[in-house]
């Protein structure tokens, strides 16, 4: 706060008129965030401001009390602070004050939101990343400067406080230090299963290895994983072709955990990824519904589900961490090679059934479910086979009777996490066979309220423009400057397209301004077909400048420039710079010349060349009549160019 500020409200005196009164207002508003209850004990005042109100007004006591209570104390840096933090939905709130005599007297009110991340933590975790937002704050008033770390500022004493009292905002009654263990709190809402380690158990029944492995064969993704002992292989198959390295991993380590089930059990993996899953991200997921810090569902969704509940089987677990191609001795570094090596050769397996009862959003149809004769051949035509009561395809999945797709359209939808249209085609042909199923999807997504909120929006059909055909031959004319290798002191070419003929017309030129412009239409143009009434451009300065716009506004041409950005608008001369460029370098390749010396050539075959709608030339569109021995002359034109050489 500026000491002049504080110090003009304290000594101003009590106003007698309503401008007056306004003004003592104006100043305590820059003040709001130290005045606490700011807009209560300001609201008689502002009764007093009214239209209706006399003019000189009567104090009343209610009022002089609200205006000596609006009265600033500067902090005193000679005493501590003190800042009291309450954490609520996500929104940090507190009181910076100073002790003055037994009471806390408030110098300033904070109000922000914690950060998302922090928002999907525990309570006492969110009230340790409050009280950190609220100190970077209150340090701007304190005149400390901030600390790399929080826990390592000397000047901060982190003590809790009892429940505030709603009217003054400061403690009440002093609490106990070991009602509350922030450690035990937070130990109790984040894990996910008792007796769960990070090292290695001692005699445990079993010791498993696992890995995931997915790479490309000649375009073709292979995934595979595989559980080990040190010496023998437990269990290893291949796994759909767009899966991951990263979901083969946690669907091993589930396998894993399931193998294991009511043993001790030591699970060894070299994939950072499943050992952080398990240890540090799985049971944040679980608290925040399993969601990201952006509110989205989170990666490999119907797998994490699996696991966590594949990660309560084991009597006790231990899931650790292991480098992955070492070169020792140790039985840690043979069960893992092992492993490695039999995901790998898994990978190229053909699928199996079984591998996807863990991975498969588990819906179920009814069951019986009567089947028509007719779905049933059609799917032993394709080699069904029937296994345990479940018609089977050859590559191993379900096949799905059309009468329970709206069912499992809707439990795959819901499930996970509102797919649109494709994903959900995809998500059901990864586990069943379901053809003709995308109508249903689609109708699903459609009917679905959040997805329709929150979708894209469907593109408008929005009615293309036009320009007015031209009633004579260039009485339009569209131009552009397009840039050229240098070639004579020539870098740029301007070219000028008849919309209505497609006659062009081209022009070496060194530089690309409004002089030169107006130089060729005065010198080329007007002279050979007559004044245009409507020049078509972009919004470049060689077509805007002050010299141009004289010449059109003396011959009375009207100037159209293009929506910019948008090359559409100038598509005739635009076409016409890439035809130009393209026959350029043809012509300069089999010649040897430069771009110059081709280009009345060029030209040539341009306006002699057939239109495909109309099977007439530029030329015959302009004169009315055909070329006459337009072979001869390009024979004539080579035999010139091979002279110049």
């Amino acid at each position: 706060m500026d000491p002049v500020r504080i110090k003009t409200i304290q000594n101003c005196p009590l106003p007698n008129t309503k401008k007056q009164l306004r003004g003592f207002l104006g100043l305590i508003g820059f003040c709001r965030p130290w005045l606490p209850s700011c807009g209560e004990l300001s609201k008689p005042l502002h009764r007093l401001t009214a239209n209706l109100a006399p003019d000189p007004f009567q104090w009343s006591p209610d009022t002089i009390q609200a205006f000596q209570l609006l009265s600033l104390r500067p902090p005193n840096y000679s005493k501590p602070f003190h800042l009291f933090v309450h954490e609520r939905g996500g929104i940090a709130s507190g009181v910076l004050t100073q002790l003055s005599g037994p009471h806390h007297f408030p110098l300033a009110f904070y109000s922000q939101q914690i950060d998302p991340v922090a928002q999907g933590t525990p309570s006492c975790t969110r009230t340790l990343a409050a009280a950190a937002l609220l100190i970077t704050k209150a340090k701007s008033l304190t005149l400390q400067q901030l600390e790399a770390e929080l826990l390592e500022d000397t000047n901060l004493i982190f003590e809790r406080c009892g429940p505030l009292n709603p009217a003054t905002l400061l403690p009440d009654l002093p609490v106990l230090q070991d009602q509350h263990d922030c450690v035990e709190v937070v130990y109790s809402i984040l894990q996910i299963r008792d007796n769960l380690f990070d090292v290695p158990l001692d005699n445990p029944d079993c010791i498993l290895f696992l890995d995931g492995s997915s790479f490309y064969v000649d375009g073709k993704r292979f995934t595979g994983y595989a559980v080990t002992s040190e010496w023998d292989i437990q269990e290893a198959a291949s796994l759909p072709g767009n899966w991951g390295a990263q979901a083969a991993e946690l669907y091993a380590l589930a396998r894993a955990c399931q193998l294991a089930a009511g043993k001790t059990v030591t699970i060894f993996t070299d994939s950072k990824y499943a050992f952080g899953v398990v240890h540090c991200h799985i049971h944040l997921w679980k608290f925040r519904g399993f969601q990201t810090a952006a509110g989205k569902p989170i990666q490999h969704l119907p797998l994490v589900h699996k696991l966590l509940d594949a990660l309560q089987e084991p009597s006790v677990l231990a899931v650790v961490h292991c480098r992955a191609h070492t070169k020792d001795d140790s039985p840690v570094t043979h069960g893992n090679a092992l492993a490695d090596a039999s995901a790998k050769t898994a990978a190229v397996l053909p699928l199996a059934m079984p591998t996807l009862a863990i991975a498969a959003s588990s819906f179920t149809p009814p069951h019986p479910v009567p089947v028509p004769a007719a779905e049933l051949q059609s799917w032993e035509s394709l080699g069904a086979t029937l296994v345990k009561g479940t018609w089977l395809m050859p590559d191993g999945r379900a096949c799905l009777p059309r009468s329970t797709y709206p069912v499992a359209v809707r439990w795959h939808h819901d499930k996970g996490g509102h797919y649109g249209t494709h994903a959900l085609v995809d998500t059901i042909a990864r586990f069943w066979y379901a053809p003709g199923i995308q109508p249903y999807c689609l109708s699903i997504v459609k009917a679905c309220s959040t997805c329709q909120r929150n979708g894209p929006a469907p593109p408008l059909n929005k009615i293309k423009g036009g320009r007015p055909p031209p009633a004579a031959p260039f009485q339009h004319l569209q131009i552009d400057f397009t840039d050229m290798p240098k070639a004579f002191g020539k870098k740029h070419l301007l070219v000028l397209v008849c919309p209505l003929t497609s006659w062009v017309e081209a022009f070496p030129t060194a530089n690309c301004t409004a002089a030169t412009v107006a130089k060729i239409l005065l010198r080329d143009i007007v002279p050979r077909f007559g004044i245009p009434l409507v020049l078509d451009s972009d919004r470049g300065p060689h077509f805007t400048g002050h010299v141009l716009g004289r010449l059109e506004q003396g011959l009375g041409i009207s100037h159209s420039f293009h929506t910019p950005y948008h090359p559409q608008s100038s598509g005739k001369v635009e076409r016409m710079n890439r035809e130009l460029k393209f026959t350029l370098a043809k012509y300069g390749q089999e010649t040897g010349l430069k771009w110059p010396q081709v280009l009345p050539l060029v030209l040539f075959h341009l306006r002699t060349r057939p239109t495909r709608v109309l099977g007439l030339s530029p030329f015959e569109l302009l004169y009315g009549h055909p070329l006459s021995k337009a072979g001869r002359y390009h024979v004539l034109m080579f035999h010139y160019w091979e002279g110049i050489i």
